[in-house]
């Protein structure tokens, strides 16, 4: 039987003061709240589960040459969320304005990977930064929190890779490992 990593396909974003401060207020929020590593931020283009490591080198092929072709360009992180609902939040997001380049890239990625077996999302692309996961009842102030930085600015940052990480989940929290990034054109 080969062996196996569970893997994403990732645009990292580097923690700027505007997203460790709002990572700080999250950690004071009590036990139903974990915030995601500063370390670990990143908007995940595809998620791909457990695969096999003899299919590593074909992905990387691919990602190489989706993004070949894509210049360098800048996102803005703008505004905070929750996925179902501020209400019952199970994930608290921030958006990205202006983010057609990540959507063009996952659609890319999507119709490549396609081609190995892996099956596209049934849902339609939505670029985020998830910022915590709720794992029960909320505490009272999380929903106001949310609603005060609906359209806060976190920061600018440059799309220069897009990354394929192997994700290992731990007590202490997922572990990523860089398997590699494919480079957009630099050039403009």
């Amino acid at each position: 039987m080969a062996e196996t990593v569970r893997t994403f396909v990732a645009v990292r974003i580097p923690a700027t003061d505007a997203l460790r401060e709002i990572l700080s207020e999250l950690s004071t929020m009590g036990n139903a709240v974990k915030p995601v590593s500063s370390e670990n931020l990143h908007t995940t283009l595809k998620f791909l589960g457990p695969t096999e490591c003899t299919e590593i080198p074909g992905i990387i092929d691919r990602l190489n040459s989706v993004v070949r072709d894509l210049n360098v360009d800048s996102i803005v992180a703008r505004g905070m969320g929750a996925f179902p609902h501020a209400g019952r939040p199970s994930v608290v997001w921030i958006g990205f304005s202006d983010p057609q380049l990540l959507v063009l890239i996952a659609k890319r990625i999507e119709s490549s990977l396609k081609g190995l077996g892996f099956v596209p999302e049934s849902r339609s692309y939505h670029p985020h930064l998830t910022v915590a996961r709720v794992k029960r009842r909320p505490p009272p102030e999380l929903k106001p929190l949310i609603e005060s930085h609906e359209n806060t600015e976190f920061g600018r940052f440059e799309i220069k890779s897009v990354d394929f990480v192997r994700s290992e989940l731990q007590s202490s929290g997922a572990k990523y490992t860089l398997l590699h990034s494919a480079l957009l054109n630099p050039s403009q």
